[in-house]
């Protein structure tokens, strides 16, 4: 996405194409919950999060807007986004972000 295009289309932020998260439901609506309080930090950047699945004790992620291409992806990932979720799910052990 040029820069032109995510500065019409709201950053990316709200992607039409984007499918609804594959798993669990009630994990899904638990890893929500707990992405809900990250997204005001990752919107301040011009970027958010977007749940993929959740695969017993995996959830995978992806980046979107500024985020999906920020160079402090992996430092946001290790400092925001797993201790996050960590806490707020017990039965978390992998979180994957593409």
């Amino acid at each position: 996405m040029s820069w032109l295009q995510r500065l019409t289309s709201g950053w990316g932020l709200t992607d039409p194409a984007a499918q609804e998260p594959q798993g669990d439901a009630e994990r899904i609506a638990q890893v929500q919950h707990a992405l809900d309080g990250l997204r005001e930090a990752l919107r301040a950047d011009h970027g958010d999060v977007r749940l993929v699945s959740v695969v017993e004790d995996t959830v995978q992620l992806q980046m979107v807007g500024a985020c999906a291409t920020c160079h402090a992806l992996e430092s946001t990932k290790r400092e925001l986004i797993e201790p996050r979720l960590r806490a707020a799910l017990p039965w978390l052990r992998n979180v994957v972000v593409r």
